[in-house]
């Protein structure tokens, strides 16, 4: 079960011991890469303010993600993100330009449940 839920606190005492990894949303890069459409388009600051602080509970593990940046450089928005939890992480996730917080959080879940299965070069597709 996952769970969202907005936790007040820091993790920068945490970040020395970090992890990087990037998460990628797309499995393939066509030739035009997907975007959201303008009625699904969420500003950046939105994600952000959504994502920054939140606790996840992911198979009965708690994480606390802190959100760095969010940025749109077209054809994809990037959202670079602090995880701390029984391990600690910093991933980028590349996802679709405009996607909102979600599609960020089902990857980080996702890949939270079973962070061993990253791939050595150290991006993971998710979808």
């Amino acid at each position: 079960m996952n769970l969202l839920s907005h936790h007040a606190g820091s993790i920068d005492a945490f970040l020395p011991q970090h992890t990087a990894v990037a998460l990628d949303s797309t499995t393939a890069l066509p030739e035009q890469a997907p975007t959201t459409s303008q009625e699904e388009f969420v500003e950046a600051q939105r994600v952000f303010d959504v994502l920054d602080g939140s606790a996840l509970s992911i198979s009965g593990h708690q994480w606390l993600v802190e959100v760095f940046s969010v940025s749109d450089q077209a054809p994809h928005r990037w959202v670079q993100v602090g995880v701390s939890g029984d391990q600690n992480y910093m991933l980028t996730l590349r996802l679709n330009l405009g996607a909102g917080a979600q599609p960020a959080i089902d990857a980080l879940s996702s890949w939270l449940d079973r962070p061993f299965e990253a791939p050595l070069n150290g991006v993971l597709r998710i979808a």
